[in-house]
């Protein structure tokens, strides 16, 4: 089964060349802080030193670092031990691994100064001593940013690990000093943020022989502090000072060996312990985390592969000479299509859906919860103030007093309130007008269409300048119905209430008062000489009043020439507070007209909240989806140059490329997965 890693290494190597791959393969993941042995732990594990040592951030990108155990083949026997290969560097070998420490640092120098780059570079191991394994070395983490370095860079780090053990296929190896306390460490606290139970998280603890005498770490190894499901391995790596002294790795691990059978406590681990276990823990975990992630690999890769079909599919064929026609027609007829769908509710996408109003839902709402609801608010006796109104009833009555309301006075308010009832309605219209343009532009996905983006902007904008030539006539049936309501005055209307009805309906409620009025009579009639005189007194007072003004004018009240002086304005009309027969009257008679006007306004809004949402779907939106392919028809295919619109920009093509790169990808690990599948499974029977 060991053969599986060398499988789950040729997969990762084919999905790599995938540029927006969503497979999540199995992995190894190395977290660690700074200077917490993460290095020293890879270079045990392969017995080779490799990687570059230094102070500060070392690694600055990710290392996918694959580990293959070699046979006696052609290659092996030219270059007579391991040698490394750089997936960038295809054709080129590496047989001294000083030159591999160099090449790492020319990739990493090829940033800037302290940046971090989340791009792996891609590093093969051979040796027939190793045991196959892929592991993803990452930089590692900080708590505080030195000197130089961008305030940033603690932050970006983090970001860039958990978006590696986010894949909850991968397992997590932290790098853990003894010497730091296992409650700070930066490594726990990271995996514990995706892996909280500690299920798929191996620990590893360095520097165990840089403890004081009688200190030991068992507490952590029997998981009594922070305990993990796969546990803590112990192991001993070289320090600096064995590094400058050239100590090798082959010494190192019989040091690290010894160091643990003569230790009084680790010896009691069986074993458990040191870098030979650790690799061959990890090649276990790594095969059994493989074998249980093949049916889940296989269901995501025939979904993947589904999908990216489809993109392939919706971009349609490239154009060429002899299809041209064909295709323009045909993606004339689905934006025709659309548009309509749009409008009647039908082909939404499914998640903006469910998220806001789209097509046909927003005119919709403007038909009944913007236009409606403010007719619904329209108080047509609200600008209009009692003197206004018994000004236009005494203009009516000419030289004479009327005995009731005159039409003409009651015409006259009326069309003045229906009159100003065409500005909402237009504006309706024209809120009507930009939702469509709306939907052309910004609603109608096409992805045959997107791909040719100058024909796209000819269909829009012949479909916009056609629903225009549509808004004129709908705009031209608005001023009409407002100016039918205007011309013709319908006081027979079964809902209105004629002014006679309401002089009875008031004169009823004139007695009920009266009624309940003369009950206190016998109370009030010993006031009446007093009342009597004094309304004779204020009189007097009043008349001697108005003498006194004329004379302080320059008048003579004696004089035979009267005031002939006629008010031009309103305002130069003082309200008059005596309360006599006429007044009374006029006042009457401006309420029963306000209340005329109200009940007859309430008619007209009622017929206008109706009509002009079925007049503005009328001219305006089924005429534009019954006419509008033809229209495009007829204005764009008679162009002789359209053809030539038919380009598909840089952008798709470089799509149609990845979509055919990423299915050949999927379609290929998809062969090599379900091939595993039936291995594990006739092992299993077995």
């Amino acid at each position: 089964m060991k053969s599986l890693i060398k499988i789950t290494n040729k997969l990762h190597r084919i999905l790599s060349e995938v540029k927006y791959n969503k497979i999540k393969l199995p992995e190894i993941i190395v977290v660690g802080e700074q200077s917490s042995g993460k290095t020293s732990v890879l270079e045990s594990i392969v017995g080779i030193d490799f990687l570059p040592r230094g102070t500060g951030i070392v690694t600055r990108r990710p290392l996918v670092l694959e580990l293959v155990r070699s046979r006696s083949t052609t290659k092996q026997k030219q270059n007579k031990g391991p040698y490394a290969k750089f997936s960038h560097l295809k054709n080129q070998i590496f047989p001294e691994f000083d030159k591999v420490r160099e090449e790492i640092k020319n990739q990493t120098n090829q940033l800037e100064k302290d940046q971090i780059s989340d791009q792996p570079l891609y590093l093969k191991i051979f040796s027939p001593k190793l045991v196959d394994l892929t592991l993803i070395d990452l930089p590692g983490l900080t708590k505080n940013a030195t000197i130089n370095q961008p305030l940033s860079i603690v932050e970006t780090i983090e970001k860039m690990v958990l978006k590696y053990i986010s894949n909850p296929k991968s397992l997590l190896l932290a790098i853990i000093p003894a010497t730091q306390d296992i409650a700070t460490s930066d490594a726990l606290r990271i995996c514990k943020r995706v892996d909280p139970n500690g299920d798929r998280t191996l620990g590893v603890i360095t520097k165990l022989d840089l403890l004081d005498k009688g200190v030991d770490v068992m507490p952590i190894l029997e998981g009594k502090l922070f305990p993990l499901k796969l546990g803590y391995i112990p192991v001993i790596n070289r320090s600096q000072e064995d590094i400058n002294k050239g100590k090798d790795i082959r010494k190192a691990h019989i040091d690290e060996e010894n160091f643990f059978q003569n230790h009084k406590v680790y010896k009691l681990l069986q074993n458990k312990y040191g870098i030979k276990y650790l690799t061959e823990r990890l090649s276990s975990l790594f095969i059994g985390s493989i074998q249980q992630n093949v049916p889940s690999l296989v269901e995501s890769l025939n979904r993947e592969l589904k999908i990216t079909k489809s993109k392939l599919k919706s971009l349609g064929t490239p154009p060429n000479g002899s299809n041209k026609s064909s295709l323009l027609s045909s993606i004339i007829s689905e934006f025709s299509t659309k548009y309509t769908d749009l409008i009647e509710g039908r082909g939404l996408e499914l998640e903006q859906s469910m998220t806001k109003l789209q097509g046909g839902a927003r005119l919709n709402f403007v038909f009944y919860d913007i236009f409606k609801v403010f007719l619904e608010g329209i108080d047509p006796t609200v600008k209009v103030s009692n003197k206004e109104i018994e000004i236009i009833l005494q203009n009516t009555q000419g030289i004479r007093k009327s005995l009731f309301v005159t039409d003409t006075s009651f015409e006259i308010l009326v069309k003045s309130k229906i009159s100003l009832l065409k500005k909402p309605c237009l504006q309706c219209a024209e809120q009507s007008l930009k939702e469509l343009e709306n939907i052309l532009r910004e609603q109608i996905a096409l992805p045959r269409l997107d791909r040719f983006i100058e024909l796209r902007n000819r269909i829009i904008s012949t479909s916009i300048e056609y629903i225009n030539q549509l808004f004129i006539p709908a705009c031209e049936f608005i001023k009409n119905l407002i100016s039918i309501e205007t011309a013709y005055i319908n006081v027979d209307h079964p809902q209105f209430i004629s002014p006679k009805r309401l002089i009875i309906k008031e004169n009823k409620n004139k007695k009920l008062k009266k009624k309940n009025k003369n009950k206190n009579n016998e109370r009030k009639r010993h006031l009446e000489d007093g009342l009597f005189k004094n309304l004779l007194s204020n009189f007097t007072k009043k008349s001697r009043t108005n003498t006194d003004n004329k004379h302080k004018n320059g008048k003579n009240a004696n004089s035979n020439k009267m005031d002939l002086e006629i008010p031009n304005n309103i305002k130069d009309i003082d309200d008059d507070e005596d309360d006599d027969d006429d007044n009374r009257q006029l006042k009457e008679e401006v309420e029963i007209i306000k209340q005329l006007i109200s009940n007859y306004f309430k008619i007209i809004k009622s017929k206008i909240g109706d009509t002009i949402p079925k007049g503005i779907v009328h001219y305006l939106i089924k005429k534009s989806t019954k006419n509008l392919q033809e229209h495009l028809f007829q204005n764009i295919l008679k162009d002789e140059k359209i053809l030539d619109l038919l380009v598909e920009d840089n952008q798709t093509k470089m799509k149609r490329i990845e979509y055919n790169k990423t299915i050949k990808a999927y379609s290929k690990s998809l062969t090599i997965l379900k091939k595993i599948d039936i291995d594990i499974t006739n092992l299993q029977k077995h």
